[in-house]
């Protein structure tokens, strides 16, 4: 029932957000179907097709260019559901992130993995992608920004959580003093 109900107030919403009129949710046989009169991207899928690509080329060019796109549902990271699914899709982002990230440092495109790593830390401030910033910034000798991430950082995670960054950055932080 709670379901059915949802699902009334969903088709409301979808007309209420600017979408013609039309029965989206169809229910046969207790079970719930989307329909839509336009064609559909569902993003957790696009990803996923994305990835799987990725892993079938050889070109690492191709590899590197489907591993960048896209981010799952970036508006709706505050929803049960979509947290669940955000999860796995987090570590299929990371995983292509790392690789695509290794590759730019062999590549010494390092103001990319700076932007990438820049990004991926605002998404994920406790992953400490601000590491992957600071070897960025060290590689192409901007040892005060690299310097200013660690302390802002350590702040952050003191702040937080009540803890130090790992012994990964503070062994950096030391190289780098």
């Amino acid at each position: 029932n709670n379901l059915r109900v949802t699902s009334h107030r969903l088709k409301k919403m979808l007309v209420d957000a600017g979408l013609p009129e039309y029965d989206y949710i169809q229910i046969k046989k207790g079970v719930y179907k989307w329909n839509s009169p336009m064609e559909v991207e569902v993003d957790a899928l696009e990803l996923k097709k994305l990835i799987e690509e990725s892993e079938a080329t050889e070109d690492i060019r191709t590899k590197m260019e489907l591993l960048t796109k896209g981010e799952f549902l970036p508006e709706l990271s505050g929803e049960d559901w979509a947290l669940l699914e955000s999860v796995e899709y987090k570590k299929v982002y990371e995983k292509a992130l790392k690789e695509v990230c290794e590759y730019k440092k062999v590549q010494k495109e390092y103001q990319s993995v700076l932007e990438l790593s820049k990004s991926a830390s605002e998404i994920y401030p406790f992953d400490e992608w601000q590491s992957v910033m600071m070897e960025a910034l060290v590689a192409m000798n901007r040892y005060k920004e690299a310097i200013q991430i660690y302390e802002d950082t350590a702040k952050f995670f003191f702040a937080e959580l009540g803890i130090s960054p790992s012994e990964k950055m503070m062994e950096q932080f030391k190289e780098m003093s």
